[in-house]
């Protein structure tokens, strides 16, 4: 299980109308008490980023700008070191790469993966789309929360998910060229064979399970602004408008 970690960390994402052509700006400060290293992996091969990770202390903030049309996922690393051969490694989020960077390697699991989908053509009117995932398991609390766009909904999850807790096929279900494929597809995959599951896939917003509808991502045309924050393990985020819903780990023990 994932060290509780009370880490906080603020992402911001806008748009420049520049000549016509709509850019990104992120935005990442760390209000944590200790050093982050924020992981970044580009998930299309189409719109490539060459910034993959980096060191940020307590208070310090740095701008990233990826492509308009960026499809990519962002992570927390945490209790990150260089060992005496020279190998950098983290205790959670760690993508392997022996160095800051993550140059185009996804966290291990577990951890809490915030998704982002700039000019989605799959969505309506190419939306950017948005979620928070923990069907790769939990390292972090985050929360994504829109800013200045009263249509749009902050999502969040503050739990580990069930399949990394108790690793059982019938929960976990895989994937056609797993070794639990007996339950990959939608009719094998016992969503509700254990409580936890599903009472953990609802306050996720529907993202803590594979086979389960994800037609429906957090949308937005042309999002503006963007925060998302790691967030303490009990926090209760009040928005105006309503409660964004968290989980606490003893919700699934």
């Amino acid at each position: 299980m994932a060290e509780r970690l009370p880490l906080i960390m603020f992402f911001l994402v806008s748009h420049l109308f520049i000549l016509g052509v709509t850019s990104r700006n992120i935005t990442i400060v760390n209000k944590c008490e200790f050093t982050v290293w924020p992981g970044i992996q580009t998930t299309s091969a189409d719109y490539p980023f060459n910034i993959s990770g980096f060191v940020l202390k307590n208070g310090e903030s740095r701008e990233i700008n990826p492509p308009s049309t960026w499809k990519g996922r962002i992570w927390g690393r945490s209790r990150c070191l260089t060992n005496t051969t020279g190998s950098f490694s983290c205790q959670t989020g760690d993508c392997n790469s022996g160095e800051i960077e993550c140059l185009g390697n996804a966290g291990t699991p577990s951890l809490t993966l915030a998704k982002f989908n700039f000019n989605n053509s799959h969505g309506m009117n190419n939306n950017d789309s948005y979620e928070v995932s923990v069907i790769q398991g939990y390292n972090l609390p985050m929360l994504i929360s829109p800013q200045n766009e009263l249509t749009c909904s902050s999502i969040d999850c503050m739990a580990i998910n069930a399949c990394t807790k108790f690793n059982l096929p019938q929960i976990c279900c895989g994937s056609n060229d797993s070794p639990n494929n007996n339950y990959a597809s939608a009719e094998k995959c016992q969503v509700t064979v254990d409580p936890r599951s599903d009472y953990l896939n609802e306050e996720c917003r529907r993202n803590a399970l594979n086979y389960v509808d994800k037609a429906n991502p957090f949308e937005m045309h042309k999002l503006r602004w963007l925060s998302y924050h790691f967030l303490p393990l009990k926090y209760n985020q009040q928005q105006q408008g309503g409660r964004v819903g968290s989980v606490s780990l003893s919700s699934i023990k």
